[in-house]
């Protein structure tokens, strides 16, 4: 039975379709407020990232980014870089936290795992954002906060 499940999701998950994405690099230089360039597809799914593009008519509210594997942070934002840090405690038996790391000046919010990989990028106005801790990617202590 249980191979039954399993054999039924993995048909499900390969027979979804994979639409042809912009590249990641457009993707991520698109801002709130600027307009979506017309036949650019506001949703895609390749085999190493999913996006979607939230608008409003035509003017970019957000913009969503979840890796299917976790990418190397180097390949999208500098160490050094100044922002805001977040811990999210998960609550329940499981516990597993969220960690986010804010960048104000390009309006990114990165969601990391332990290792400060890259599970997703939401690009977007984050005014809250300067309530937490001010940090940089280095110094955000990721691992001392796990249990």
């Amino acid at each position: 039975m249980i191979k039954y499940f399993i054999g039924l999701g993995l048909f499900f998950s390969l027979s979804q379709p994979v639409s042809a994405a912009v590249e990641l690099k457009s993707i991520l230089e698109l801002k709130p407020g600027d307009k979506l360039a017309k036949g650019v597809d506001p949703t895609g799914i390749t085999k190493a990232y999913s996006y979607e593009v939230i608008k409003e008519k035509d003017v970019i509210k957000s913009v969503q980014v979840e890796f299917v594997e976790a990418a190397d942070a180097a390949k999208f934002i500098d160490q050094k870089s100044s922002g805001h840090c977040m811990t999210q405690k998960q609550a329940g038996h499981v516990k597993l936290n969220r960690y986010f790391f804010f960048d104000q000046k390009t309006k990114r919010r990165y969601e990391l795992t332990m290792d400060k990989k890259i599970l997703g990028i939401l690009i977007q106005d984050m005014p809250g954002a300067v309530e937490h801790p001010k940090c940089t990617l280095e110094s955000f202590n990721t691992k001392g906060d796990a249990k």
